[in-house]
């Protein structure tokens, strides 16, 4: 599945012409969302001396971790701005300079990630993926796959479980 997700990443990658109906998807905003489908553990880095990172905002922290509770709530700016204790300006401007994306596209990579997972373990229909990621309808979630992974969900799916699929085995009857 990592693999898969990858393919997705480096489509996104060639991407030249920005899309998207939460507005142009340019490089800065969708570097989390490449880094984000990438499921492959990754060894932690030690850090250097001189590396100094300030201490992650709490209070973004308790957004960005109820996105990751609940994806298909109908998330605003305002919502997640209450659930941080600022406000609607301060929290979207400190949410994209702490996550690097406005709060929606954050919302919208992580429903994405979501329901890649979900095509490639379960057989849930997607019709229930989509209400499981937080979109209205299947055709609704089919479009954003589409335009981000470059591949209808049903392709994606089958592409995913044919490539994890063990080979078959050889006969050597004579």
């Amino acid at each position: 599945m990592a693999e898969a997700l990858d393919r997705i990443s480096e489509r996104l990658d060639r991407r030249s012409e920005p899309t998207g109906h939460l507005g142009a998807l340019d490089e800065r905003a969708t570097a989390p969302l490449q880094r984000s489908m990438r499921l492959t553990p990754v060894a932690p880095v030690a850090p250097v001396a001189n590396d100094v990172r300030p201490a992650p905002d709490p209070r973004i922290e308790r957004a960005c971790a109820a996105i990751a509770a609940r994806p298909a709530e109908p998330w605003t700016v305002a919502k997640l701005a209450r659930i941080a204790g600022l406000s609607r300006a301060a929290f979207a401007r400190r949410f994209a300079a702490e996550v690097g994306v406005p709060p929606l596209r954050h919302v919208a990579a992580t429903r994405m990630r979501l329901a890649a997972e979900l095509l490639a373990a379960t057989d849930a229909s997607l019709a229930e993926v989509a209400a499981e990621v937080g979109y209205a309808t299947e055709f609704a979630l089919s479009r954003a796959f589409r335009r981000l992974a470059g591949e209808p969900p049903g392709v994606y799916r089958h592409r995913i479980r044919v490539a994890a699929r063990p080979p078959a085995p050889r006969c050597l009857a004579a």
